[in-house]
């Protein structure tokens, strides 16, 4: 399961997009904010990339 799990990861990571974890809009993840509700990702990637 695990690596299944990972092998998705890996495809969200390379397609460049993340979803917002407050209202789920999916954007690139150049963003540093939400466009629609403005929720801060900041925290979010460096969660994301500290795990790599």
């Amino acid at each position: 399961m695990f690596n299944y799990i990972s092998r998705i990861f890996d495809k969200i990571k390379w397609v460049g997009s993340m979803y917002c974890p407050k209202c789920g809009t999916q954007l690139d993840e150049e963003f540093d904010f939400c466009p629609v509700c403005g929720y801060d990702l900041r925290k979010v990637k460096e969660k994301i990339y500290s795990k790599n």
